[in-house]
């Protein structure tokens, strides 16, 4: 009796341990271009700021010029979007950025350099009249599509953002329930 006891309570750790391993892994995945490490520093960035965890955590994740133009929808892949950022493509306030971990704030334009705007308005066209967007721009953006601008005007909430499975829990990757000991 107290062998198959035992047997369940070891089943119950692991599988309390396989998620404490697997969350991190999966917001690493969606994030792609961040290292558990790179979370890790942006969780305690969050800790030592005056507001709340969650929006300052959210900042540092969804305002990285990355995340911008995967959620403005101008470019749908995710593996495409680093190497055309870091050919200069978009700019922040009119001034080209490289750095895809570049982070923003309120007030901040994101735009297209003028050399590729007609070329990535078209695209986005087409995929609008194909039905390849799979989702609205957040609430947090105002969007202009004559200009290729969206001004971030709020701070993202947990329920404006889109994620591509239901598996993706935030905080739960950023270890924000449990955090592990250093």
């Amino acid at each position: 009796m107290f062998i198959v006891l035992e047997r369940r309570l070891n089943l119950n750790d692991k599988k309390k341990d396989k998620v404490k391993y697997l969350y991190p892994r999966y917001l690493k995945h969606y994030y792609l271009i961040l290292k558990l490490d790179d979370l890790r520093k942006m969780q305690q960035k969050a800790v030592k700021k005056v507001e709340s965890f969650e929006g300052n955590f959210l900042k540092l994740l969804e305002w990285r010029l990355f995340m911008l133009v995967f959620r403005l929808n101008w470019i749908t892949n995710i593996f495409m979007i680093k190497s055309m950022v870091d050919q200069g493509i978009f700019t922040i306030n009119g001034k080209i950025k490289i750095h895809s971990n570049f982070v923003s704030k309120v007030g901040d334009i994101v735009g297209v350099n003028d050399v590729y705007r007609e070329v990535l308005r078209y695209d986005l066209i087409l995929r609008y009249k194909k039905g390849i967007i799979f989702w609205s721009t957040p609430s947090y953006f105002f969007l202009n599509y004559k200009f290729m601008i969206g001004i971030l005007w709020k701070n993202p909430e947990l329920n404006d953002l889109e994620f591509i499975t239901d598996k993706l829990d935030v905080f739960l990757g950023s270890e924000y329930y449990y955090p592990t000991p250093r």
